[in-house]
């Protein structure tokens, strides 16, 4: 495994937006005392109807709103094509990360498939009763379990690998290198500022 191999290269757009985070780049200074609130009176406006339509606040308008069809859309797709090979969308994501990781815990696991621990553990059980990973004590602490995959989840990985690139590019289709890295960038910056308090 090459050494620069990241999780995002396997996850896909809708899935790993926080794999990074030292990529998001730094926030630009303030133009002045009122930037910030300028900016948020923008987006507020931005978000208002033409007034003869009546209609409320307009969903097509609000960013999360979009992002989040586009993910349930890429995952409905994705989920009719794995359950063909016996997989789940929370099982691939798990063996996407143990493919570029080599071993992760459990939390860590239940980071990347966005699911609770205790799902995640019971995720893992079948998924090691099915002989795809198997639990080992991490290295040089026997008080950490991790989770590494097997030679017969590597392989069903191998099988599955191509489905979730066909999908990603299908919704990239249209759109330069230059334009995905940028939605990429604000997507991760998007993701950050949710860290912060209102």
């Amino acid at each position: 495994m090459a050494a620069g191999k990241h999780v995002s290269d396997h996850v896909g757009v809708a899935d790993l937006q926080r794999e990074e985070d030292a990529g998001i780049r730094p926030e630009p200074p303030a133009a002045g005392p009122g930037a910030a609130e300028a900016q948020d009176k923008a987006i507020d406006d931005s978000l208002q109807p033409a007034e003869s339509s009546g209609s409320g606040i307009i969903l097509e308008r609000i960013l999360p709103y979009l992002t989040n069809r586009l993910a349930h859309g890429l995952n409905q797709l994705l989920k009719e094509d794995l359950r063909k090979h016996g997989l789940s969308i929370s099982n691939w994501r798990i063996l996407a990360v143990l493919d570029a990781r080599d071993r992760a815990t459990v939390n860590e696991l239940s980071d990347f498939a966005m699911v609770e621990q205790s799902t995640t553990s019971h995720m893992i059980d079948r998924m090691e009763a099915d002989g795809w990973v198997i639990r080992q004590n991490a290295p040089g602490d026997a008080r950490v379990r991790s989770v590494t995959m097997t030679e017969a989840g590597k392989r069903k990985f191998e099988e599955i690998r191509h489905i979730p690139a066909a999908h990603t590019r299908r919704a990239l289709h249209g759109i330069s290198a230059e334009e995905r890295d940028t939605f990429e960038r604000l997507l991760k910056q998007m993701t950050e500022n949710l860290k912060r308090p209102l």
